[in-house]
């Protein structure tokens, strides 16, 4: 509950609920925990802290995903998410995104997850369901999976400015897919690497934009 840690604990009634929850979701008391931190998120609403009130949604949900209430996880997750770009906060995004991914555990629907946050203009949030996908798909030996997982965590590198990781992903991608005879991921994957052809310099000076179309365009509906 990485959140929950990251409040300033100090005086107040809402810190100390939301340290409680934090302490009781650790000993595995779960209801507990989910009742401190809806307390604390109900003190949080009426004062108008937002920034604590994104990271109490996303405590209260981590508790019911534990809990296995998905729905209701999938609720808190939502509003936390939201409230957290509605205000411009990057504070706890990654977390929760973490969050809604394991809501969603198949590599496909985590490449899914992360295209929709690439077509929203949020890249870090993108990366972060293609590495979950990738991490997924490795532990199922899932090849054409991770390959579309590999091309989507490009295209995500690529418009954080991490031009040579995402080089390095393409040419994995281009590698496996060649391996096992998949030519069509090969050939979506080749594309990533026609930019860089064409540019003629070192991967730390591709032109990420270039790259990044061609990315874009070749990846997976799915």
């Amino acid at each position: 509950m990485a959140i929950g840690r990251e409040l300033d604990l100090g005086t107040g009634l809402a810190p100390q609920l939301t340290n409680l929850g934090v302490i009781c979701f650790e000993l595995g008391q779960l209801d507990r925990s989910a009742e401190y931190h809806r307390q604390a998120l109900a003190l949080h609403q009426p004062a108008g802290s937002r920034t604590d009130e994104a990271a109490s949604l996303s405590n209260v949900g981590e508790v019911c995903l534990a809990l296995g209430r998905l729905e209701e996880a999938l609720g808190y997750l939502t509003q936390s998410l939201d409230l957290q770009q509605e205000i411009g906060s990057s504070y706890g995004r990654h977390e929760t995104l973490r969050l809604l991914a394991a809501l969603h555990p198949e590599a496909g629907s985590l490449n899914t997850l992360g295209a929709i946050h690439q077509g929203l203009a949020e890249p870090d949030l993108a990366a972060a369901c293609h590495e979950q996908a990738v991490r997924l798909a490795r532990r199922t030996a899932s090849t054409a999976p991770e390959i579309s997982a590999l091309t989507g965590l490009a295209s995500a590198r690529l418009a954080l400015g991490l031009q040579d990781a995402a080089l390095g992903h393409a040419e994995r991608a281009v590698s496996m897919a060649r391996q096992v005879g998949y030519r069509l991921l090969e050939g979506q994957a080749r594309q990533a690497l026609a930019a860089h052809r064409e540019t003629g310099h070192r991967p730390g000076e591709l032109r990420g934009q270039a790259i990044l179309r061609q990315i874009q365009d070749a990846a997976p509906s799915t």
